[in-house]
């Protein structure tokens, strides 16, 4: 006993030495916000058999190491920023809960990924702050072509099982996918089809969480980016290649956002697989200054056809608030939802707009036509544009640049017949138009089984 005391008062040395480091080096940064004991420990209190039968014994440990050395270190060396004993916690001195409950502290929430439960589901719960939660899809067909060949291009090839973080992690996004997709044909249909679906369901619990400001006042996806290349939740490939996901996230996560949330009743979201009997549209303003301008709202036909009159809806909204604009009640479709998509653009009367445009129907339910994407590359004095053009209303646009490293200036929209839409490609070295155009590639949701 008395060797195991001298040893922990060493190890407890260590760890007060290693935190006055680290805190007195940081502490100086304006970036970092908060800062956090533990990811998990709190909650690993109550995952195994020792830790709960023996559960006073560790706690103390646990309470001796998060808060006698670590907590106390980082208040002294930095009292202007709060410590947090652990994420997810309820409060600071609390031991119990956070893991599941929603009503304090922050929150990580799995039951999707982990737990099987549909995209929806993000919304049911409402977390304070939720520090992670994430989804996961395959790295791009490039990415994959620097650990494999040809011969293993299929999810259960023992090069793809192997190059995945998570044990049921291909099976996941496959039986995923056929929850809300129709089964992409090929390999590569499968690869970008998992990064959209990635793509969207971030999306949903970003905008839903978003739209209940006040109560989430934040939320943190798992992960950024990959230690190698290989499936997993990373919005970032290892290489760097920017997935959908990422593209989407500076959409979902800007100041000025517009939410589009299904409901099922009047203060009820869908949370599972059901029809929704109305779509909120929910204006989002993380600045401090009021926002006024309009909304226009479109409803379309799958062939881009104007199926009711458009609507114009003045719209304003406060500093730092979340706000409902306007409610679209299935009821008053012109048509099935499957056969419509919306459109609506918030113009502000400063700065730019903020569009959304989403489908009416869950995706394998609509017949989508093939939109016949074509590509043109051009070159300006700041270097390569990428226009799409289109013969019907395409969705999830993607492009990809093949074996040439950078990303575009925007990718994962939509494009209209009548508004061809024109990216920068922005490269790590140079390159000519007829190079890019060369490794360019384009895919988008109605190609999808054909």
């Amino acid at each position: 006993a008395h060797d195991f005391n001298n040893l922990l008062q060493v190890i407890l040395a260590s760890v007060d030495a290693e935190v006055a480091g680290q805190v007195t080096r940081l502490r100086h940064h304006p970036s970092i916000v908060i800062w956090c004991g533990n990811n998990e420990n709190v909650g690993a209190l109550d995952w195994y058999a020792d830790s709960r039968s023996n559960r006073d014994r560790y706690l103390i440990d646990y309470d001796r190491l998060y808060e006698g050395v670590i907590g106390r270190r980082v208040r002294e060396l930095d009292p202007g920023r709060p410590y947090w004993p652990s994420s997810p916690s309820r409060a600071p001195d609390v031991y119990t809960g956070g893991w599941t409950e929603d009503d304090a502290g922050d929150m990580h929430y799995w039951s999707v990924w982990h737990g099987g439960k549909p995209v929806d589901a993000y919304r049911s719960v409402v977390p304070r702050f939720c520090s992670e939660f994430g989804f996961q899809s395959f790295p791009s067909l490039h990415e994959i072509e620097t650990f494999t060949t040809p011969d293993q291009w299929n999810v259960c090839s023992p090069d793809m099982e192997h190059h995945q973080r998570n044990a049921r992690g291909n099976t996941i996004i496959m039986q995923s996918l056929m929850r809300s997709y129709r089964l992409p044909a090929d390999f590569r249909q499968q690869v970008y089809m998992s990064q959209l679906q990635q793509a969207v369901a971030i999306r949903t619990a970003v905008e839903y969480w978003r739209s209940r400001r006040p109560r989430c006042m934040g939320t943190l996806y798992w992960q950024l980016n990959d230690t190698w290349p290989v499936a997993s939740w990373s919005s970032l490939e290892y290489s760097g290649r920017w997935k959908l996901l990422h593209y989407l996230a500076r959409r979902f996560f800007a100041p000025l956002a517009l939410c589009m949330i299904p409901m099922e009743s009047d203060q009820s979201p869908v949370t599972d697989d059901r029809e929704p009997a109305s779509w909120d549209f929910v204006l989002v303003n993380d600045r401090r200054e009021p926002v006024t301008g309009r909304l226009d709202v479109e409803l379309r036909t799958l062939y881009g056809a104007l199926a009711a009159s458009r609507r114009t809806v003045p719209v304003g909204i406060d500093g730092q608030e979340a706000r409902s604009a306007m409610r679209l009640q299935a009821t008053d479709l012109p048509t099935a939802a499957t056969e419509l998509f919306v459109r609506v653009i918030w113009t502000p009367d400063e700065g730019s707009s903020v569009e959304v445009t989403r489908l009416l129907g869950v995706p394998k339910t609509m017949a989508l036509p093939n939109p016949r994407l074509a590509v043109r590359v051009d070159r300006d004095g700041a270097g390569p544009l990428v226009t799409v053009t289109s013969e019907a209303p395409a969705f999830y646009v993607s492009l990809d640049s093949g074996t040439i490293p950078g990303r575009f200036s925007d990718n994962c929209f939509t494009v209209m017949p009548e508004s061809p839409v024109t990216v920068r490609w922005i490269g790590r070295s140079a390159v000519t138009a007829a190079e890019l155009r060369s490794a360019l590639t384009v895919i988008s949701l109605g190609e999808i089984g054909a």
